[in-house]
């Protein structure tokens, strides 16, 4: 006697279009989250590229000539998205693409390129400490 072998195997249709529902739901919920989480981790990364960007500013005025000839004109530090470097002071722009030979490449929303904008970066020295002011401005030099 033959006994019947059922083929049970898999899935069936139904479970499966379950399934992508339940996940098709979890990705609506849960997509503006992860959105959220990525522009912040976007800001925080180019904030971090403005710091290091002031500590390396900070390194270039600690040799004597480039703090001498950078103090008496104002030390102003423009950040172009795309771009080197550059300052209103050659000598501190030289010795700055020196320490960042990169161009300086930003991806969030706040810093990325707004139509040729630039960060103007002033550097005041009250008490001593140099003070990051980041703002943009039409083109170099002009606020």
């Amino acid at each position: 006697m033959r006994m019947k072998k059922w083929d049970d195997k898999g899935f069936s249709l139904i479970e499966l279009i379950i399934v992508i529902a339940i996940m098709a739901v979890l990705m609506v919920v849960l997509t503006p989250f992860l959105l959220n989480y990525v522009g912040e981790a976007r800001l925080q990364k180019d904030e971090a590229a403005l710091n290091e960007i002031l500590h390396t500013t900070h390194i270039a005025l600690s040799v004597d000539r480039v703090y001498n000839e950078s103090h008496s004109t104002g030390i102003v530090v423009y950040i172009n998205d795309g771009a080197k470097i550059s300052s209103n002071s050659d000598v501190l722009e030289t010795e700055l693409q020196r320490l960042i030979p990169d161009v300086v490449e930003f991806e969030s929303k706040e810093y990325k390129s707004r139509g040729g904008e630039t960060i103007g970066v002033t550097y005041s020295n009250p008490h001593g400490r140099f003070i990051l002011d980041p703002s943009w401005v039409d083109g170099e030099g002009d606020s």
